[in-house]
């Protein structure tokens, strides 16, 4: 029988003290004072729908064999809980902001059903195929072939969340937005917590498994794509790469930062997944005028030290007064 896989994380003191993001503090009347730029909205719009589509990775989870991991399973059944909150916070703030478009029909006493948005929700997941089962072919057969599948979703799953709490520090850099901030603060403490999980399942098996730490590697340098994307246009995902990290040195020190982070898990030195896709945006956006809401290369660092916020989400950045 084999050994359980010993984690560096304390996974009781995580369950017991699970619970949906605190918003206690947060001035919801003062949110319509402080204005947001269309790139801002265009962030908060993204993190709101992937947030919400978590449980859909969750399903792509349990059908493997992490299925059979106590521990695994047992913190999945709490971050999925804490995803959904952290997308509802985010659709709330919008709303409070003065943004109804997309939104849900109130019910007849005003208020919004929960969870809000949901046909927003069935769009999106229709869009990105899950529904048909298809989706599931590829995980599943993954994880019948190795044993060491998992730490290829642990690992997977550690550089999104450590790419979603860097892409939220990186909206408080570019946003002047204090309630915001406050918000974002508070969702950023539960990620590191879902990061650091994360990392010490794909950490534990990739030292104790040569196999592991190759397949890991070859799969993230191989077919890696930014949180989101499964959801996303390649438009989208490039807008909200530029805007976040593509809009001078300070962004770009982020984007290495995660890639030094992830280079320090046994198997995966020298990685640069991060820079690299932020490079290949920027080369897109050379390439093809208009690409992602940005202008030519020589006009994206107005005089005012803001990246132009992408075009395409204009109309939904408008408030309604």
């Amino acid at each position: 029988m084999s050994q359980p896989t010993m984690v560096e994380f304390d996974l009781d003191r995580y369950l017991r003290n699970s619970r949906k993001v605190d918003l206690s503090g947060i001035d919801w009347d003062q949110i319509p004072d402080h204005p947001l730029s269309d790139g801002d909205v265009m962030c908060l719009h993204y993190m709101m729908d992937i947030e919400t589509h978590t449980v859909v990775y969750l399903r792509d989870l349990l059908a493997t064999r992490v299925a059979a991991d106590p521990q695994i399973t047992a913190f999945l059944s709490c971050w999925v809980y804490e995803e959904l909150w952290h997308g509802e916070a985010f659709s709330d703030f919008l709303r409070s902001y003065g943004i109804e478009v997309p939104a849900e029909p109130k019910l007849p006493d005003g208020s919004t059903p929960m969870p809000t948005r949901p046909s927003r929700w069935r769009q999106l997941r229709v869009r990105a195929g899950v529904g048909n089962g298809l989706g599931l072919v590829p995980t599943m057969l993954g994880s019948i072939i190795t044993r060491d599948f998992a730490a290829i979703h642990m690992m997977w799953g550690a550089v999104n969340e450590l790419t979603t709490l860097t892409g939220y520090h990186a909206l408080i850099r570019r946003c002047d937005h204090p309630v915001l901030h406050q918000l974002l603060r508070k969702v950023i403490q539960d990620e590191r917590r879902h990061f650091a999980f994360y990392r010490a399942q794909a950490k534990a098996r990739m030292q104790r498994s040569r196999t592991a730490r190759r397949l890991v590697r070859w799969v993230l340098s191989s077919l890696w794509t930014p949180v989101g994307a499964s959801v996303k246009s390649e438009e989208e995902v490039d807008a909200l790469a530029i805007y976040l990290f593509g809009d001078g040195p300070a962004g770009r020190e982020q984007i290495r930062e995660i890639d030094r982070t992830i280079s320090e898990v046994p198997g995966l030195e020298g990685l640069t997944i991060l820079e690299d896709y932020l490079d290949a945006a920027l080369r897109r956006v050379a390439e093809r005028p208009g690409w992602a809401g940005a202008g030519p290369m020589s006009d994206r660092a107005p005089t005012n030290g803001r990246a132009q916020a992408p075009s395409h989400w204009a109309k939904v950045g408008a408030r309604e007064d």
